[in-house]
C-alpha cells in the first residue's frame, strides 16, 4: 500500500511539474527602429503572462538582451538562433536544444515573411505567427499582394499551424485562423530635442503642416503627396524617411531632384530612434498616407492619432480609410485639390483632435489588448488542427 501511495504521489507531482513553454522566434537583428524591437518586447511580456516559460530565440542574443535591459522577468530567457534554423524551419530542433522534460512546447514566429526561403519540415509542433493580408483581400492587383498570398498559403498548409495575428480589423471576411490584434505602438518621446526636431518645429510653427514618415516610395505616398505640394502653396509639407528612388514616378523623381518648393521640408534618412520619430510626428498637424496604394494597417497612423493628429488619405479601399470613416480621425479626398486646409479646419471644429486621441485610447485599452493574446494562446493550446 505504501508503495502504491508513493507511486501515486510521484505521478501527481510529475503532472503538476508539467509546464507550458513558448518559444518566440525572431529572425531579425534589432539594430534599427521600426516595429521589430518594440513588438518583440511587447509580445514577450504578453506571452510571459500566459506561459510558464518564455524563450526568446534571435540571431544575436546580446543585442536582444540590451533591448530588454529595462525588463526584469525571470520567466523570459534569451537564446541564440541555432545554425540549423538559418536554413531549415525545424522548430522541433529548438526543443532538443533548449527544452526541458515535462514541458509542452508552443511556438510563435514574429514575422512569417522570414520563413519563406527556409526548408520546411513535414511535421511541426503547434505554432503561430504574424502576417498581413490587406493587399490580397483589398487590392490583389498591387505590388506585395502576391507575397502575402504565398505566405498565407504556406503557413496554412501546415496541420499544426494555429493562427496568425491580423492588424486589419475591417477586412469583411477574415480568415478563420486570423486573430485580431490591436496595435500597441511605442509612443515614448525624447528627453531633449534633436537638431532635426528643432528644424522641423521651426518649419511648421506658423503654418499648417502635413508630414509623411517612414520608408517613402512612389506607392508609399510620394506620388500622391507631390501633387498636393504643388496645389497647396499655403500649406507646409514634410517628408521624413528613406526615399526609394527606383520606385518613384518620373514626374515625382524630377520634382524631388530639382529645386524643392519652399513649402517642402525633406529629411531623406531613416530615423533609427523611435523616440525621435515620435517627437517628429508631434511637430506636424497632420499625417499623410496613400491608402490607394497602401491598403494595410499603418503604425505611423497609430502613433499619430495618439498625439491627436489628423490623418489624410486619398479615398480608397484601405484600412486607413475605414478607420477615418468609422472613427473620424481625419479626412479623405477624391482628387488632389487646394482645399486641404479647409477640410482640416472643418475636421478640427468637429472635435477631430479628441476623436483621434479617444480612438487611440480604445486601441491601447489593456483589457482589449489582453483579449487578443488570450485568443491566440487558446488557439496555440488547442489540440485540434483548427480552432
Amino acid at each position: 500500500m505504501r508503495l502504491i501511495h508513493s507511486m501515486s504521489q510521484w505521478l501527481v507531482s510529475k503532472k503538476r511539474a508539467s509546464t507550458d513553454v513558448i518559444y518566440i522566434v525572431d529572425f531579425k537583428r534589432h539594430t534599427r527602429g521600426n516595429h521589430f524591437g518594440p513588438w518583440l518586447l511587447w509580445f514577450s511580456q504578453e506571452f510571459a503572462r500566459r506561459f510558464d516559460r518564455v524563450i526568446l530565440v534571435t540571431p544575436d542574443k546580446k543585442l536582444t538582451q540590451r533591448l530588454f535591459k529595462k525588463i526584469e522577468n525571470e520567466d523570459i530567457e534569451f537564446k541564440k538562433l541555432p545554425r540549423k534554423l538559418k536554413k531549415s524551419f525545424d522548430l522541433n530542433h529548438l526543443v532538443s536544444c533548449f527544452g526541458k522534460s515535462n514541458e509542452r512546447a508552443h511556438f510563435f514566429v514574429m514575422w512569417a515573411y522570414d520563413i519563406e526561403k527556409l526548408a520546411h519540415p513535414i511535421k511541426l509542433p503547434p505554432w503561430a505567427t504574424f502576417l498581413l493580408t490587406s493587399r490580397i483581400t483589398r487590392r490583389p492587383e498591387i505590388e506585395g499582394a502576391a507575397l502575402e498570398n504565398r505566405i498565407l498559403s504556406l503557413v496554412t498548409s501546415f496541420d499544426n499551424f494555429k493562427g496568425y495575428f491580423e492588424l486589419d480589423h475591417y477586412i469583411p471576411k477574415p480568415h478563420p485562423l486570423a486573430v485580431p490584434l490591436l496595435d500597441l505602438e511605442s509612443v515614448d518621446l525624447l528627453e531633449s530635442p534633436t537638431p532635426l526636431l528643432r528644424q522641423l518645429q521651426q518649419f511648421s510653427k506658423s503654418t499648417f503642416t502635413i508630414g509623411a514618415f517612414g520608408n517613402l516610395s512612389g506607392s508609399r505616398c510620394l506620388d500622391a503627396i507631390m501633387p498636393l505640394v504643388n496645389e497647396n502653396p499655403n500649406i507646409n509639407f514634410a517628408l521624413i524617411g528613406k526615399i526609394r528612388d527606383k520606385a518613384l514616378a518620373t514626374e515625382t523623381a524630377q520634382l524631388l531632384k530639382g529645386t524643392l518648393p519652399r513649402n517642402l521640408f525633406t529629411h531623406t534618412e531613416f530615423i533609427n530612434d523611435e523616440r525621435e520619430l515620435n517627437a517628429l510626428i508631434t511637430a506636424v498637424d497632420a499625417i499623410f498616407i496613400d491608402g490607394s496604394n497602401y491598403p494595410q494597417h499603418s503604425g505611423i497612423v497609430i502613433k499619430a492619432i495618439y498625439f491627436s493628429k489628423s490623418i489624410i488619405s486619398p479615398k480608397a479601399n484601405a484600412w486607413v480609410c475605414d478607420l477615418i470613416q468609422q472613427r473620424g480621425v481625419g479626412f479623405t479626398y477624391a482628387e488632389p485639390s487646394s482645399e486641404l486646409l479647409k477640410h482640416w479646419n472643418v475636421w478640427n471644429k468637429n472635435d477631430g483632435l479628441n476623436k483621434s486621441s479617444e480612438t487611440a485610447k480604445k486601441l491601447r485599452n489593456p483589457a482589449s489588448l489582453a483579449k487578443c493574446f488570450d485568443l491566440m494562446t487558446t488557439q496555440l493550446r488547442s489540440t485540434s488542427n483548427r480552432p
